[in-house]
């Protein structure tokens, strides 16, 4: 158990505290003080371990999980978590709580309760009687993963009680995006009813590539549109915003629309009620609001278009994610570029001429795709 300076720390004093819990764990914390608070924080580290080692709790050693819950949700709507997140995180917290106590101290909770959480959850029935799939658990553990991670950060919790706990394995699915027969029969569906907020709906989200949220109020106002720049901000994960180029289909549904509260005045379940409704009408399954975001991305690749600026259009968080999405496409990319690579070298040189030919229009059925603008 040590105080002493991080030498590493060059633009203002830092300090590294060594100690050992009552569990004989070791811990370091780093922080930037002077000497004299540093050894403050040291001491009352120490006073708090010998407390828990002769069974004196802190207030924060009696929260429960019904408050450790409040207090995130509370946070992430701070924030800035859209209400679907902050919905499915009180989902997952409701049935750990009905499963484990509400009243449960949350030092109390260990990985055998997660892992209990984890059987209970797959073996019994939904309110819709059917088992819950293994994706759909994954989802909750990431949830509640992040709960009891933002605990440890704020020192309500040691240690994470689901850090050790695996996720279910789960099949890897390929992408469904929509093929181009399938948009075909979609715009022939709503050019044939004249839904103008249908064909609006549709034309955006498979040339922006959004999710849903992001090109609805409260997200996206006026304000977020500059018709001399011909751009659109987009708000996406974390408040984090990115601005998209406008092409003239885009802009002429702007202009049409430049009376109404907002570029595009619905709501999240008018959407989804309206994607679903046109994708019955053209014979369209397994397909959903989220299938538009995953067809522009795939008409992009497909297109030739570079896997990096995929991510940024579709503002992903890493290029991990979009090669994550979309790894059949792209292996499907990379054999053909292989096989144009093998049919051009004859190790004397490269038939560059050739090679160019082969790649315009690299794209569904050797044809150019018309998708966003770059």
């Amino acid at each position: 158990m040590s105080v002493r300076r991080d030498t590493r720390s060059l633009s203002q004093p830092c300090w590294l505290i060594d100690y050992s819990d009552e569990n004989r764990l070791r811990h370091r914390i780093r922080v930037h003080c002077t000497r004299s608070v540093a050894n403050r924080k040291y001491l009352k580290i120490l006073e708090k371990v010998e407390n828990r080692k002769l069974g004196i709790t802190t207030k924060y050693d009696q929260i429960t999980l019904t408050q450790l819950t409040k207090k995130y949700i509370t946070t992430s709507e701070i924030d800035g978590k859209s209400p679907l997140t902050v919905k499915r995180i009180q989902n997952a917290t409701n049935h750990l709580m009905r499963l484990i106590g509400p009243n449960m101290p949350v030092l109390s909770i260990n990985a055998l309760d997660i892992e209990e959480f984890k059987r209970i959850r797959l073996t019994e029935n939904t309110p819709r009687n059917k088992k819950l799939s293994k994706s759909s658990l994954n989802v909750e553990l990431r949830h509640l993963k992040a709960l009891f991670n933002w605990a440890v950060k704020f020192n309500l919790l040691r240690s994470s009680p689901i850090k050790n706990v695996k996720f279910i394995k789960t099949e890897s699915k390929p992408v469904r995006f929509l093929s181009p027969d399938e948009l075909q029969s979609l715009f022939g569906a709503i050019n044939e009813s004249g839904d103008r907020d249908a064909f609006d709906l549709f034309t955006f989200y498979l040339q922006l590539g959004a999710r849903r949220s992001e090109i609805l109020p409260p997200k996206c106002t006026w304000n977020h549109i500059d018709f001399d720049r011909k751009t659109i901000i987009l708000i996406g994960k974390r408040q984090k915003r990115r601005t998209m180029p406008l092409n003239d289909a885009l802009l002429g549904i702007l202009q049409l629309r430049i009376n109404d509260p907002y570029p595009l005045n619905l709501t999240p379940n008018q959407v989804t009620g309206i994607i679903l409704k046109y994708f019955k009408k053209a014979g369209i399954k397994n397909a959903s609001a989220h299938t538009l975001r995953k067809t522009c991305g795939s008409l992009l690749i497909q297109a030739g278009i570079g896997v990096y600026k995929v991510s940024k259009y579709l503002g992903h968080c890493s290029v991990t994610v979009t090669e994550k999405h979309y790894i059949d496409l792209l292996k499907s990319e990379y054999d053909d570029l292989s096989v144009l690579i093998g049919e051009n070298y004859t190790g004397n040189g490269h038939s560059h001429q050739k090679f160019d030919k082969n790649l315009e229009g690299f794209g569904i059925n050797g044809q150019p795709i018309n998708g966003p603008n770059h």
